[in-house]
């Protein structure tokens, strides 16, 4: 597959199941986001000027339930470091549930779709943002939308590579 850009593929604007959010917004208010929609998928954090500052995702929701009902963080096989237990305990605002390696799985609209999909796999999520040059949103990829470009891509190399055979019969 040639090298294709994220601006080529990726969804301009924010599907309904994507917040954006003050990084200072309550963890109350983020928590009620949620809450109220079952859809929402993750809270994209951003700054005054709009620079995104981090992603409040389910999995960060789920750590911080798991410690306020007493039971063990992170996933059976990968509990959470002491670091983030703590960050957990401390929160005040949705930034602070926000896991710290959030902001690592941005996608820039110059990257890859291989470094997308690489990213998707690391932080298992099935939607990331995607920002400008200045670290502003400009919209989200999903696996949704990356798979039904691959599939179109896929079809249309196919039969580009069947119409060439033909053209040499």
């Amino acid at each position: 597959m040639k090298t294709i850009r994220v601006a080529q593929v990726f969804q301009p604007g924010l599907a309904h199941h994507i917040r954006v959010l003050s990084y200072h917004t309550t963890l109350a208010s983020a928590i009620h986001q949620f809450a109220q929609d079952n859809a929402l998928r993750s809270l994209f954090l951003v700054d005054e000027v709009g620079k995104l500052m981090g992603i409040v995702s389910r999995h960060d929701l789920l750590d911080w339930v798991r410690l306020q009902m007493g039971m063990p963080p992170g996933t059976g096989t990968e509990p959470l470091q002491l670091r983030r237990l703590r960050q957990l305990l401390r929160a005040s605002t949705a930034l602070d549930i926000a896991s710290k390696h959030s902001v690592a799985s941005v996608l820039h609209v110059n990257e890859t779709l291989a470094d997308a999909v690489e990213k998707m796999a690391r932080s298992d999520e099935v939607e990331l943002p995607v920002v400008d040059d200045e670290g502003h949103i400009v919209g989200s990829l999903s696996l949704s939308r990356l798979l039904d470009f691959v599939l179109l891509y896929k079809a249309s190399t196919t039969s580009e590579e069947t119409s060439d055979e033909e053209q040499r019969l």
